[in-house]
């Protein structure tokens, strides 16, 4: 989006022009005083708004900015929205092509300001997962990456939106387990529980640590992030996840599937059948039955819909 051989000067410096496909919103993309990459949006009013400033990305409104493209130069207000972490651009040129496409012809500064407050939600989200947190996230995206359903999958995940399974893929949930003791799973009730938010099948990821071979979850992101269509709901359920490209070196972490997917129906996962009064939000650990384990027609057909054929278990 910005050429390596744009030479920055004092303020902002403009490279080129763009304009969204659909809706024609014309914006400038260019260099701001920090050499960082930027984009100005031109708006039909002036506003007064103090820079907002969330995890690598600044926002602010400048009343008069002076362009000149080519012989022609003019002022007037404009909307500037900055990348100020290089781990960011990837997430940074997502965002602003979302707002752009979010946009009407001859935006207004509080148009400009709804489309970017959904991406400083989630930008605010920021925050490094725990161990087990990572480890549940990277069978996730080893499912989405290793699907031939990969876009589909990605707008079948609903994990980061905190449901009780992490896919709902043809009215079937999912609910992806990954573990290095197999058969081994903490559940909570509503995953495990009769009713119609449960997951229909548990997927059983058995992995192991392979720092040779194996792959980490920002390998896993990057790979989706080449491999889809869909990138900004991608980018938008990382980062409601807490997931940032900006701690990518927190996520180094590289696992290996040891065999294929092994598919359990709900009502094979041991649960609490009854609880106290007042008793809510349970959350304990299960030991599967190997011999309950779906039946290879049932469980190909499960994994088939997931864009997986039933002899998948590479890393």
């Amino acid at each position: 989006m910005v050429p390596d051989n744009a030479a920055p000067a004092d303020g902002f410096s403009i490279v080129d022009q763009t304009h969204a496909p659909n809706t024609g919103v014309r914006a400038f993309v260019g260099w701001g005083a920090e050499r960082t990459p930027a984009v100005v949006i031109p708006l039909t009013h002036a506003v007064r708004a103090a820079t907002r400033v969330t995890n690598g990305v600044a926002f602010s409104a400048a009343k008069s900015v002076e362009f000149s493209v080519g012989d022609r130069k003019w002022s007037e207000p404009a909307a500037v929205i900055e990348c100020q972490d290089p781990a960011l651009l990837r997430t940074f040129s997502t965002l602003v092509a979302s707002v752009l496409q979010s946009l009407p012809p001859d935006p207004k500064w509080s148009d400009v300001n709804v489309a970017f407050q959904e991406w400083e939600r989630l930008l605010q989200r920021r925050r490094v997962l725990t161990a087990e947190e990572q480890l549940g996230l990277w069978g996730e995206l080893w499912v989405i990456e290793t699907s031939t359903r990969t876009d589909a999958l990605v707008l079948a995940w609903q994990g980061p939106e905190r449901q009780p399974y992490d896919f709902l893929v043809d009215e079937l949930a999912y609910e992806i387990k990954t573990t290095h003791r197999p058969l081994t799973h903490f559940v909570s009730q509503t995953q495990v529980a009769d009713g119609p938010t449960a997951p229909g099948v548990f997927v059983e990821l058995h992995v192991i640590h392979d720092d040779a071979s194996g792959v980490s979850v920002s390998d896993l992101v990057e790979r989706v992030a080449h491999k889809t269509s869909e990138l900004p709901t991608f980018e938008k359920k990382l980062l409601d996840v807490g997931y940032s490209s900006n701690d990518r070196a927190a996520y180094g972490v590289r696992n290996r599937m040891v065999t294929r997917p092994r598919m359990f129906a709900r009502a094979a996962i041991p649960c609490v059948r009854q609880a106290d009064q007042g008793v809510s939000q349970l959350r304990y650990r299960v030991t599967l039955n190997a011999e309950l384990e779906m039946q290879p027609t049932d469980a190909g057909d499960a994994l088939r819909r997931l864009g997986l054929e039933p002899a998948s278990g590479r890393s």
